[in-house]
């Protein structure tokens, strides 16, 4: 909503506002099945670093570069990698706790509820109080990059299935 709400605000950019959403549709549909594969593929911990990763660079983009172009390839990026992002998280749940899922994943899913509403929330009151309204994606993109830096200090040395490594997970 942020990529949207700064396109609106500028002039040049307002038209494209009905095509990022429909992109960011577009990469929405098939990005839980896209990064579920790749942490089969890539291990949970790696794909989920390169998807916060993106996600970072597409919340980023239309303001390091502001342009029709960086907001469409922004959206784009952010719609290939949110929903995926929480779909392999909350697999991961179900790993990490084999005799109670359910517990983890409802934790999880109350945390990202409670930061779906907070976070544009408080968002919305920094770009009014400061009058910058790309503060709400820099935010969103510094978040992403804070879960990178969560991420690296919760795993173990490995990136191997949660059966095999080093229990500290479990």
């Amino acid at each position: 909503t942020f990529i949207i709400s700064i396109m609106a605000q500028s002039p040049s950019l307002s038209d494209s506002r009905n095509l990022a959403w429909i992109l960011l549709g577009v990469a929405l549909a098939p990005s839980c099945y896209f990064w579920m594969r790749s942490a089969v593929k890539l291990g949970d911990f790696r794909a989920l670093t390169l998807a916060y990763l993106l996600q970072a660079v597409g919340c980023a983009l239309p303001v390091i570069w502001p342009s029709t172009a960086s907001a469409l390839i922004g959206g784009f990026l952010f719609g290939a990698c949110f929903m995926g992002i929480v779909t392999v998280v909350l697999a991961l749940g179900g790993k990490l706790s084999p005799h109670n899922p359910s517990a983890l994943i409802g934790i999880l899913v109350v945390s990202y509820g409670v930061g779906q509403i907070v976070g544009p929330v408080l968002a919305g009151i920094a770009m009014e109080k400061t009058g910058y309204s790309e503060i709400g994606l820099w935010s969103a993109a510094a978040c992403s990059l804070l879960s990178i830096v969560t991420l690296a200090g919760s795993r173990c040395p490995s990136d191997k299935p949660v059966e095999e490594n080093c229990g500290c997970l479990t």
